[in-house]
């Protein structure tokens, strides 16, 4: 039986895609990182900002971040992100009570805290472009309107990044 959302053609999933955001980024080590990210769902999206919503303007900026890529990516270099296996061998070498183990989220979360601002930042625009290339899909449009572009700021377009080459590393 299919739902009222099949029938009317709506993805309940994202759209995944293969990225290569840090190519031009010369003497970096993320460099060659083929990154997976998905669309999450409004719910995704809902939890986010349950999890950002009682905090300043800075700290939201760099949580929504964290918990946007903590749900959106996927896998780099073709290996995930997180897999049960890890997950259950770091809460063994980290649960010394007995009483608490992290979520494969939480340890998501954990892995994305280790990198640079810039790759992160960088992570969070290409999620930015890709909800642009969906959205554009969805209208039939090579370009969207400028209200519906996700990396502009303000009404002002968004800056790329690409030909920067930063030499921070992960």
């Amino acid at each position: 039986m299919s739902t009222i959302l099949e029938e009317l053609g709506v993805q309940t999933h994202g759209l995944i895609e293969e990225m290569l955001p840090f190519e031009t980024w010369e003497g970096s080590p993320v460099k060659d990182w083929q990154v997976t990210m998905q669309m999450l769902t409004m719910g995704d999206l809902i939890d986010v900002a349950k999890l950002t919503g009682n905090v300043s303007p800075l700290e939201m900026s760099y949580l929504t971040k964290v918990h946007l890529l903590s749900k959106c990516l996927k896998a780099i270099n073709g290996r995930e992100l997180a897999n049960a296996e890890e997950l259950e061998a770091y809460n063994k070498l980290h649960n010394f009570t007995g009483t608490m183990t992290t979520s494969l989220l939480g340890y998501k979360i954990l892995y994305i805290k280790q990198l640079s601002e810039a790759v992160v930042s960088r992570l969070a625009f290409l999620y930015d472009e890709m909800s642009n290339r969906y959205v554009a899909a969805l209208l039939g449009k090579a370009v969207i309107p400028d209200e519906l572009d996700a990396t502009s700021f303000n009404g002002a377009e968004g800056v790329s990044d690409e030909s920067d080459s930063p030499t921070a590393t992960s």
